[in-house]
């Protein structure tokens, strides 16, 4: 799961920043979903800075990276 800003469809979520963690080379930031869920995802140095909290985020993945659960 990574930021993907205009990711669409159903390998991706919108979401609001909680909170922000550095940790040297990467970010860690809580994104509350809009579901409700809350997603940590990582944001590498790279990318550039990474959205303060508050920000408006849209959430991609890749379709091979979903793992269904039994219910």
């Amino acid at each position: 799961m990574a930021l993907r800003p205009g990711a669409q469809g159903p390998n991706s979520a919108g979401g609001v920043v909680e909170e922000v963690a550095f940790r040297g080379d990467d970010s860690l930031l809580l994104v509350r979903a809009e579901g409700g869920a809350l997603l940590r995802v990582g944001h590498a140095e790279e990318d550039g800075p990474p959205p303060p909290r508050g920000s408006a985020v849209r959430l991609g993945w890749e379709a091979a990276s979903v793992v269904p659960l039994a219910g």
